[in-house]
């Protein structure tokens, strides 16, 4: 789950951690389209709902330190709970 790795640095401005996972998340097959909505802040609203989900939590969590119930609702609907 290259996205998962690749999400906290935008919020945190992290070059660094961007540089370093954005070849490893391509050649993990993370579509470009996913890395651009992450690199620009763009609306997720074009994206499978996985990928989608996993933007708007870390949003959430690494700019609020915190995820409403909604987001954690959609999180848990599209990958289930372990």
């Amino acid at each position: 789950m290259m996205l998962v790795s690749r999400a906290p640095a935008r919020p945190h401005d992290s070059q660094y951690d961007w540089t370093i996972h954005e070849p490893q998340a391509v050649e993990a097959g993370l579509e470009p389209e996913v890395i651009e909505v992450v690199r620009h802040r763009r609306p997720v609203t074009d994206l499978d709902e996985p990928d989608a989900a996993v933007i708007v939590f870390a949003r959430d969590l690494f700019l609020y330190d915190k995820v409403c119930s909604e987001i954690y609702s959609r999180v848990k609907s599209a990958f289930g709970e372990t």
